[in-house]
């Protein structure tokens, strides 16, 4: 079995092993995402998104090469870009009714953001953010993520409230996103 295969299936006894996946695959897959978004932000985040994603959905995988690991994380990451791509018309009609023009980056500041890309710190980062979620959050995050559940079936799925559901969600995002964002070594680079 090849290196990357064999370190999903064994993630799912180890979590620590996802890392090799991680390292191995952050930055083809954050360079692929920035292609088709044109936006280092938007890719980072959708990057992050995918191996999020990959990392809870590891015992689905099947494969027994590094092509199948590389193909069934690219399938996850067309998926969360087929998503971002159909909340972004709704987001642009939205702005464009208003007479609002979206934020862009300048070259310079997406290269930059590419620059300071780091695989192993993120996925570390990454790695405890899930870890610091409560259950509810980790399990909200599961299923909206893993499962591609709308919230409304996640609702009552958690007996809760769909504004709940979406809150916790956004939380657990949230939380992930705070710990890339404002882990020191990350705001070191950026001072």
């Amino acid at each position: 079995m090849d290196l990357l295969a064999a370190s999903l299936h064994q993630s799912i006894a180890e979590p620590r092993r996802f890392e090799v996946v991680f390292r191995a695959r952050f930055n083809p897959i954050l360079h692929r995402l920035t292609r088709q978004v044109f936006d280092s932000e938007i890719a980072v985040d959708l990057t992050a998104e995918t191996l999020a994603a990959a990392f809870i959905q590891r015992s689905r995988f099947r494969g027994t090469t590094d092509g199948e690991a590389v193909a069934w994380l690219n399938g996850i990451a067309d998926h969360k870009l087929a998503m971002f791509f159909r909340r972004r018309r709704v987001e642009r009609r939205a702005l464009s009714r208003l007479g609002i023009d979206p934020p862009v980056l300048t070259e310079e500041e997406h290269n930059e953001v590419l620059r300071r890309v780091d695989g192993p710190l993120i996925a570390s980062i990454v790695r405890r953010g899930l870890a610091s979620l409560s259950d509810a959050q980790r399990v909200a995050l599961t299923l909206r993520v893993v499962e591609e559940m709308p919230y409304a079936d996640m609702a009552d799925r958690l007996g809760i409230s769909e504004e709940a559901t979406r809150a916790r969600v956004a939380r657990a995002v949230s939380v992930l996103r705070r710990r890339l964002r404002n882990h020191p070594a990350i705001m070191e680079e950026t001072a």
